[in-house]
């Protein structure tokens, strides 16, 4: 093979093994997106019954 042939080889190799860590990252992130989402939706269930709360000692 000539060394313009193995670079090309090399090339390909270190593009794919990239495109795969950039995946894996891409599938990380989105995870940790949706986990995010989760935690604010908690977060404003627990803000909004506390509004209640106060609410309601505030009534009495």
């Amino acid at each position: 093979m000539t060394t313009l042939a193995k670079k090309e080889v090399t090339s390909l190799k270190q593009t794919k093994k990239l495109r795969k860590e950039r995946d894996e990252v891409v599938q990380e992130r989105d995870k940790l997106k949706t986990q995010l989402a989760v935690a604010y939706s908690e977060l404003a269930v627990y803000k909004k019954s506390e509004e209640n709360m106060d609410f309601s000692l505030v009534r009495s």
